[in-house]
């Protein structure tokens, strides 16, 4: 039996729709939200959960050729603000594209001090693929799992050193991740055949000391799948931190299946994996030749999949886990940073130093992700890409700081202009 949801306080809201599902003209231009946060612990509970409408292509990529989005009133972003007389710790705007399938999810939660013992932020990101239910469980219910998985280590640390309560943590641990990847997965699996990518980092704000007194934020960074998350340092301007994709484009990875294949180290899997070892091969064109990337096939149902890691995928090769990777570091109190979590959409058409430049080259996070979406659209319709859903999670993390101190050290990257 997986572990329950850990219940908490002005949870669960669902998400507006931004732009309006009336128009079709509506329905192709960006969606967004920004929720803003700060360091008063008696700050609000914020949560929400976004999903994108299809719309018609033909037009979207029309506006993507001519470079340019409409905006009506209607597409202003929603704003949630609280005790905005304190600092800020991080601010958090998440815009997306849908192309032909609109199967892109995000979820963006803050809690106060009451709930998870100090100022906690929960930033997600999942692009489904074999239908949208997939990623609709993991946005709606992933974190749910995350915050349980964290109760008992922290009750497992408290007991270890007589202490109580959940500020007793800085970071999530990779054991809770991996716990709620694991239950998400079973569950998924058990309510569809689809599946998802999941891309999650969770900031946590210690108060300030009188070394540091605005206090540090730790990063808790984990994933599953290919729905990058870059973080770039606010001093330099350079790539901080980045995930490495689960996909058949990462060799090691590719290795990873290959080993599992040799060793038959999943040969006999649980009700919903592969019975057979998986093959590493390519999709075949009419004349029998080699198309397309790597693929990780399942013999028994001859479902294929570019990514190695995902949760769901019931039919998928047993070889296609939910065990995600794991990154955490901590931004000191006088530090700056920009985190990134997209959807391939966007990796399919940027380059972590590309999204960097843009990074650098606008000050707030609406700026940085809208430039990001449009970015990755109009290079998809450029190289004759097929549009696909286009999601950009943007987290400004100590936003007051000051931004690129050594301005001399940004190289090229400052340079990267929107068209």
């Amino acid at each position: 039996m997986p572990p329950g949801p850990m219940n908490l306080p002005g949870q669960i809201h669902s998400g507006e729709k931004v732009r309006s599902a009336d128009s079709p003209r509506a329905m192709a231009t960006i969606k967004e939200t920004q929720v803003y946060t700060d360091s008063s612990d008696e700050a609000a509970d914020v949560d929400r959960l976004g999903s994108l409408e299809v719309p018609g292509v033909d037009e979207q990529m029309a506006m993507a050729l001519a470079g340019r989005e409409e905006d009506g009133d209607e597409g202003k972003p929603v704003e949630q603000a609280s005790g905005s007389a304190c600092k800020s710790l991080w601010v958090s705007c998440t815009k997306q594209i849908s192309g032909h399938k609109g199967e892109d999810r995000w979820r963006t939660s803050h809690y106060g001090a009451e709930s998870l013992g100090m100022q906690t932020g929960y930033f997600g990101v999942f692009d489904g693929h074999g239908g949208h239910a997939a990623a609709d469980h993991a946005a709606g219910e992933l974190q749910d799992y995350v915050w349980a998985g964290f109760k008992r280590y922290c009750t497992q640390r408290n007991a270890a050193i007589g202490s109580t309560g959940l500020e007793v943590a800085a970071f999530v641990p990779l054991e809770a991740f991996a716990d709620a990847f694991l239950c998400m997965d079973g569950l998924v699996k058990a309510a569809c055949h689809s599946g998802t990518t999941a891309s999650v980092v969770v900031l946590r704000h210690l108060k300030g000391s009188s070394s540091d007194p605005h206090g540090e934020t730790a990063l808790s960074m984990a994933w599953a799948g290919d729905s990058r998350i870059v973080v770039v340092d606010g001093q330099t301007g350079k790539v901080r931190r980045v995930s490495k994709d689960h996909s058949t484009y990462n060799l090691v990875e590719v290795r990873r299946v290959k080993e599992e294949e040799e060793e038959g180290l999943r040969s006999q899997q649980d009700e919903w994996g592969s019975k057979e070892k998986s093959v590493v091969g390519r999709l075949l064109d009419a004349k029998g030749e080699e198309m397309g990337p790597l693929r990780v096939f399942s013999p028994d149902t001859g479902t294929s999949t570019v990514v190695t890691r995902s949760i769901g995928d019931r039919t998928a090769s047993s070889a296609v886990v939910a065990e995600p990777s794991y990154l955490s570091e901590v931004l000191l109190g006088d530090e700056s940073a920009t985190v990134v979590i997209c959807s391939d959409g966007v990796w399919d058409s940027l380059s972590n130093d590309e999204v960097a430049g843009i990074v650098n080259s606008h000050a707030t996070a609406s700026e940085i992700a809208g430039a990001i979406v449009k970015k990755a659209r109009l290079t998809r319709a450029n190289r004759g890409l097929r549009m696909d859903d286009i999601t950009a999670t943007v987290v400004l993390v100590h936003p007051e700081n000051p931004r690129f101190r050594d301005p001399g050290s940004l190289g090229v990257c400052a340079s990267c202009s929107i068209v």
